[in-house]
């Protein structure tokens, strides 16, 4: 058999040495201060060592796979830094006990596994690797920044005080204790995993948090949560019921966890909620928001979610695993990847909710019988629904989401169709099911926003004159929400007449400005910006405003104190015009035009 060679570098002296490099099998061997690099023909490990009470330090090794050791005690493996070429583990420990594992750089994907290998300390190593644990027990894991997987490795490991991207549970029971680690991509616990204790851990910003799935019985205790959060993902009640989830919080705010219970009401300090096999239950007026899961019910039925805001979650906004005949009702919505989830969820109604800006806003799996209308429906895609659920009541007197005069369906921001007959209700391209994603029925009363007055025109007046230059008080109030952008002042015949500035206020705050460029361009106009700057104001119907304009050359004017504006756009008024000669006046309004 042809045997192949490699290159060694040690202590500076370069020699060939046929392979394998080290092939261990006596006790108390020492390898220290060596450099290890193959060709791509060599595919053993660089050390495979079956001694015990051996010392592999201080090495450096670029091979093709890195260190084994089999069936070996009490090994010091310290400072040594590995790269393999061929994702292999850079150091494989297989029905190995009581190493010591310290120090070490490693670098591979697969970094160090731990097979069927008890009670070792790993202590302090760094990489860009993972520590994976298979059929492991009684091992001590601390002060690491390595990724961590335990596969099947049960009864006290404890993983203390690392620093890791990435760690995975799998198949792994009886009290393992992973405590006062920092974890950047979260911590997921699978597989039946129980009997746990995840105790004291911070989640850092961008993290996963913590995924619960298809396990049990695991204790979750005082861990921070920086923008993540716990998500729980299973399929039959014991999956969400039997956790000890105590004293953690998210983003400083608590997360409240209930089980087995009913006829509560969530603090409203909360940051994040589960509900697990509860009824009766509400949430509402909380800010659930930068997470990855807002609000969780789960087998939880008759409760009611109202008036929260559930915005900028990782995963889910507000997420019902096999729950029925809840309310969810007149909730913002926004910025999560999936806005509303129904799995295996029934009988529920969903009315009045803002969901707005999500990947997803509404996604039902094998849920039905839903009563869904009256939401703001505007998301990259809306809707996702494979069964029968019901999208609209019949048209009734009542304002709806998008202030028209009747209710019946939702809004979608991606409807197509017209309001023909002016009732704010579609009646084309019926019923909407957003390019066939609704498959069975469909919306058939969506809502069309109504027209919305861009303009507030108070004309110019009969009689102009008397006029001059000065400063005018006094109130705005529209009988329709507008926006605007622009403030047209009409001038006197022969005359320069403008607005010179504008400021617009709300309960004494400034929310609008605008100054005058001059006599250049169109210079009977001037822009509005409102409080950040935008150029657009926008004035809520029915509400009061307080203006002052102050005006140059000779603008028109309305000779009274209070004038409703031509096509019932509203009302303006004069408190008080001050003119350039200092003289009062109370029954003087500029004639000028607010218009988009």
């Amino acid at each position: 058999m042809e045997v192949k060679k490699t290159h060694i570098e040690f202590g500076g002296v370069s020699e060939e040495k046929t392979y394998p490099l080290f092939n261990i099998t006596a006790d108390f061997v020492n390898i220290s201060g060596f450099g290890f690099h193959s060709t791509p023909e060599c595919y053993n490990p660089a050390i495979h060592c079956r001694g015990n009470y051996c010392n592999i330090s201080n090495n450096r090794i670029f091979t093709y796979k890195g260190i084994y050791l089999k069936n070996i005690q009490h090994c010091t493996i310290a400072n040594n830094k590995i790269d393999v070429t061929a994702g292999y583990p850079s150091l494989r420990l297989e029905s190995s006990d009581y190493n010591i594992i310290i120090n070490n750089i490693i670098n591979d994907y697969f970094g160090l596994i731990l097979d069927s290998s008890h009670g070792n300390m790993i202590i302090n190593n760094t990489g860009k690797g993972r520590i994976q644990l298979d059929r492991s027990n009684d091992n001590n894991i601390s002060g690491n920044s390595l990724d961590i997987y335990l596969e099947y490795s049960n009864t006290y490991n404890t993983i203390i005080g690392n620093s890791f991207d990435y760690m995975s549970l799998r198949g792994s029971h009886y009290n393992n204790i992973i405590e006062n680690n920092i974890s950047k991509d979260g911590i997921r616990v699978d597989l039946g995993s129980i009997w746990n204790n995840i105790i004291g851990n911070n989640f850092l910003d961008d993290s996963e948090g913590l995924i619960l799935c298809e396990s049990n019985d695991n204790y979750v205790i005082n861990n921070t949560f920086e923008n993540s959060g716990i998500s729980i993902i299973g399929y039959s009640k014991e999956h969400f019921n039997r956790y000890t989830i105590e004293g953690n919080t998210i983003n400083e705010r608590p997360i409240y966890y209930y089980k087995n219970t009913g006829g509560i009401k969530i603090p409203e300090d909360a940051g994040e909620v589960i509900l697990a096999n509860c009824t009766d239950m509400t949430v509402e007026n909380i800010n659930a928001s930068f997470g990855s899961i807002g609000i969780e019910l789960a087998y939880t039925d008759d409760s009611k979610i109202s008036n929260n805001n559930v915005s900028n979650n990782k995963r889910y906004g507000i997420y019902l695993a096999y729950s029925d005949d809840n309310n969810i009702t007149n909730n913002d919505i926004l910025n999560n990847t999936y806005g509303l989830n129904l799995d295996g969820g029934h009988d529920n109604k969903i009315a009045g909710n803002n969901v707005n800006s999500n990947d997803y806003g509404i996604h039902l799996w094998y849920s039905s019988d839903n009563l869904i209308y009256n939401n703001y429906f505007n998301n990259t895609n809306n809707v996702v629904d494979q069964n029968i659920n019901i999208w609209n009541i019949s048209k009734t007197g009542g304002v709806n989401i998008v202030g028209g005069q009747y209710l019946g369906g939702n809004y979608w921001s991606d409807y197509m169709g017209k309001d023909t007959d002016g009732d704010g209700l579609g009646d084309t391209l019926l019923p909407y099911t957003s390019a066939a994603n609704i498959r069975y029925g469909g919306d058939y009363l969506p809502l069309v926003k109504p027209t919305v007055l861009s303009v507030f025109d108070t004309g110019a007046p009969a009689n102009p004159y008397p006029s001059i230059f000065g400063t005018y008080n006094g109130t705005i109030t529209p009988n329709q929400t507008i926006t605007v952008s622009n403030l047209y002042t009409y001038p006197c015949p022969g005359t320069g007449g403008h607005t010179e500035s504008i400021k617009i206020y709300k309960n004494s705050k400034l929310i609008a400005n605008g100054t005058w460029n001059g006599y250049v361009g169109d210079w009977h106009n001037l822009t509005l910006h409102n409080a950040t700057g935008a150029p657009y104001v926008t004035l809520l119907e029915g509400h009061e405003y307080n203006y002052v304009i102050k005006t140059g050359s000779y603008p028109q004017v309305h000779h009274t104190d209070n004038l409703e504006v031509p096509s019932g756009a509203g009302t303006i008024t004069c408190d008080k015009f001050i003119d350039a000669n200092g003289r009062v006046y109370y029954d003087w309004i500029p004639a000028i035009r607010l218009w988009a």
